[in-house]
Order: C-alpha cells, then sequence, then structure tokens
C-alpha cells in the first residue's frame, strides 16, 4: 500500500486503517457489493422498451417500470461512488503499488 493515500491519507491514520479493514478482500463490503452488483444487472434487464421516445430511450413517465429502474438506478451509481472513494482512500488512487487504477 502507498504511504500516502491521495497524500493527505497516511498509512497509519486510524480512519485508513478502519476503511483497509472494510474494503480489504474477503470482507463483507465485498459480498455486499457483489449483491448490489447482482440485483442492478437484474434490475437493468427489467426495462420496458415499449415505452420509449423518438431516441429509444425508455420513457419514466408511462411506465411505472421505467420509473422504477430510473429511480434504482441513481440508488446504485450512489453505491458504486462510495465503494470508489473508500478504496481510493484504503488504496490509493493510481501511484503505487496497488492501487484502486493499477
Amino acid at each position: 500500500l502507498v504511504e500516502h493515500s491521495l497524500g493527505i491519507f497516511p498509512l497509519q491514520s486510524d480512519t485508513r486503517q478502519k476503511i483497509i479493514r472494510l474494503v480489504s478482500n474477503g470482507s463483507w463490503f465485498d459480498t455486499f457489493i457483489l449483491v448490489v452488483i447482482l440485483f442492478n444487472s437484474v434490475v437493468m434487464a427489467c426495462v420496458d422498451y415499449r415505452y420509449v421516445d423518438e431516441e429509444y430511450t425508455p420513457r419514466s413517465d408511462i411506465s411505472m417500470r421505467n420509473y422504477f429502474v430510473e429511480r434504482a438506478e441513481i440508488c446504485f451509481n450512489v453505491i458504486f461512488l462510495v465503494e470508489c472513494i473508500l478504496k481510493v482512500v484504503a488504496y490509493g488512487f493510481v501511484f503505487g503499488d496497488n492501487t484502486y487504477i493499477r
């Protein structure tokens, strides 16, 4: 792991150590993210393409299913954003061994 994640979180920091334990391989966090990925895939497959606009974008104003999918995607995006932020703080972003991007 890099000495300072993003240049501001030292490896010895209590906060960073807790985040590292949270996102480490084999933790409940990994299992949670995998379940969210699977659920997100199922929700994406539920889009109702009978109701689309002229650009073939699903319409959520006349389809309750598309409305649910649209709202669920916002929740999934927030979960994946939090995952990304936690892993960047834990492992570092790009410079160093075993960072998030590498």
